[in-house]
């Protein structure tokens, strides 16, 4: 049996097994001419199931499942990010994690049977593998001179260094699976991130002239890695 967990925000984690029954068919591969079970007549269907191992499936278990902790002193680039002419944009990872997710699907086997091959469905757990990512983000124009720019860049780094050590230690103090500590390690993030910026551009001699063109704040995304496998 495989132990697998899960939490409330849509990441499943599952308690998965079979039982240890010997199956009295041999499988096999090429199952090109296989027939599904369920075409056979009911009474020789019963007698197929009867015979094949039980899988079973219970309740999720809300426990905490092993997670990879992402770098944040490396180059970042959201997976959705859309540029827009004459906008510079500039982004910081916060935090972010690696989990795995799990979900029960109906699998296929096929079995040579004394009625032939037969195709058979059983509950299997799959899996796959995503990034929860929370970053902060800075769009300021192009056109603005390098001095203001290169204040806005080092306001960012400021600011994201505030942000990700305020997120951080509410991620580890928060009890509850990897994803739930991050989605409550968020707004804290957030509020110290702007403060934290605010704080810093209004130091900047133009900041009330170009603050209603730069863009900033934080934000999260969750990027698959790879197919349910």
């Amino acid at each position: 049996m495989e132990i697998v967990r899960s939490d409330k925000n849509g990441w499943t984690y599952y308690f998965y097994g079979r039982s240890f029954a010997a199956v009295p068919y041999e499988e096999v591969e090429d199952d090109s001419d296989a027939i599904d079970i369920e075409t056979l007549p009911p009474e020789i269907q019963n007698q197929v199931q009867s015979t094949m191992p039980q899988f079973f499936v219970t309740a999720p278990d809300p426990t905490t499942v092993e997670f990879e902790v992402l770098p944040t002193d490396v180059e970042f680039v959201p997976s959705s990010t859309t540029y827009i002419g004459g906008i510079s944009p500039f982004y910081k990872r916060l935090f972010g994690i690696r989990v795995p997710e799990f979900k029960v699907d109906m699998c296929k086997k096929s079995f040579r049977t004394p009625w032939g091959k037969v195709r058979y469905k059983y509950p299997c757990l799959k899996r796959r593998t995503s990034d929860l990512n929370v970053y902060a983000y800075l769009y300021f124009p192009v056109s603005l001179e390098q001095f203001i720019k290169d204040e806005l860049k080092r306001c960012l780094d400021i600011a994201s260094a505030a942000a990700t050590s305020a997120g951080v230690a509410v991620f580890w103090a928060t009890p509850g699976t990897p994803v739930e500590r991050v989605l409550a390690a968020l707004p804290v993030a957030t509020e110290t991130f702007k403060t934290s910026f605010l704080s810093c551009v209004e130091q900047i001699p133009s900041w009330d002239t170009i603050s209603r063109n730069i863009d900033y704040g934080v934000t999260y995304e969750q990027v698959r890695l790879d197919d349910w496998h």
